[in-house]
């Protein structure tokens, strides 16, 4: 795998750079999705989701969709003289709808810029299916750069009951191998700071999802909101939450023992609002964060692949 002079890891700019010649910027979309868990379960969703549901769905609460990329598109060439864009679908989960109505969603939105190079697709394990991998698969037949998102948060089921994720392990594990079976790549989300499993347990979850083959990885900071359930939990029974040290100690561990090939779209998660941050206080200040995992990364030596069993 090619790897980048100096860089301990491949990051999601690195990767762009590489296969586009240029760095590419995502574009998020809000949908109007919402999620089965929403819908199905009394308590609205997992313990840890607002409200609104995303950033994306709080900037974009009264625009079209048309808008949004247009607004997001022109923002980014001019702050950035961006060149090639991802239509990012970000906000719940995007692939909750009949699929001619997706088809024509993603169609529209690809349509809406000639510098879109694909997709990006947010979604639950849960909401993917045969005939929505059909779909997906036909974009990248079309020579789309194709990625799936899907909130996997953990490889523990006890974690997954507490913040009432609404699916199990096998379910998020089931998704990955038919998604990946279709030469679509995968990015998992994983949280890190939950108050069900160690650092040491999601660090192994980590490695798991490496093993199964999984393109990318974004790793979050359980971080807690308030209008949460989990602000309400939290109050109510705090626990205790990483320090920024050793939440850094466990990433540079969990990167030492992913593949070369697995890309990093994000190691630390941003705070839609922080009026609204209850904990960690340190989440705040991204770059410290990002920082403090390539200095844990130093200090012990580690590269991408360097801890692989």
């Amino acid at each position: 795998m090619w790897r980048i002079e100096g860089k301990r890891y491949i990051g999601l700019n690195e990767y762009f750079r590489f296969h586009f010649g240029t760095r590419v910027y995502k574009v998020p979309v809000d949908a109007g999705f919402s999620c089965p868990n929403r819908e199905s379960r009394q308590q609205g969703g997992c313990v840890y989701c607002s409200p609104s549901g995303s950033a994306a769905a709080i900037a974009a609460e009264h625009d079209s969709i048309t808008e949004q990329v247009q607004r997001s598109i022109a923002s980014l060439r001019r702050r950035h003289k961006a060149r090639k864009f991802l239509a990012y679908f970000q906000a719940y989960s995007n692939t909750h709808a009949p699929v001619d109505e997706l088809r024509l969603l993603y169609d529209r939105v690809l349509s809406l810029s000639e510098d879109f190079i694909g997709l990006s697709i947010g979604t639950r394990p849960d909401c993917m299916d045969h005939e929505r991998l059909d779909l997906l698969e036909s974009y990248q037949r079309r020579g789309c750069e194709l990625w799936v998102e899907y909130g996997v948060q953990s490889l523990k089921e006890e974690s997954l009951e507490f913040i009432r994720r609404g699916h199990d392990v096998d379910t998020a594990l089931r998704a990955i191998e038919a998604t990946r079976r279709r030469g679509i790549k995968v990015c998992a989300h994983v949280i890190f700071g939950l108050p069900t499993e160690s650092l040491l347990e999601s660090v192994e979850g980590v490695r798991r999802l490496g093993e199964l083959g999984i393109d990318g990885i974004k790793i979050h900071m359980l971080h807690i909101m308030e209008g949460t359930e989990l602000a309400r939990m939290y109050r109510q029974h705090p626990f205790l939450l990483p320090t920024l040290e050793e939440y850094a100690d466990a990433v540079a561990q969990a990167i030492g023992a992913l593949p070369s090939g697995c890309i990093l779209h994000r190691l630390t998660g941003d705070a839609s609002s922080r009026e609204q941050l209850v904990a960690p206080a340190w989440i705040e200040k991204k770059q410290r964060v990002l920082d403090a995992i390539d200095n844990s990364m130093a200090r012990k030596g580690i590269s991408q692949g360097d801890c692989l069993l």
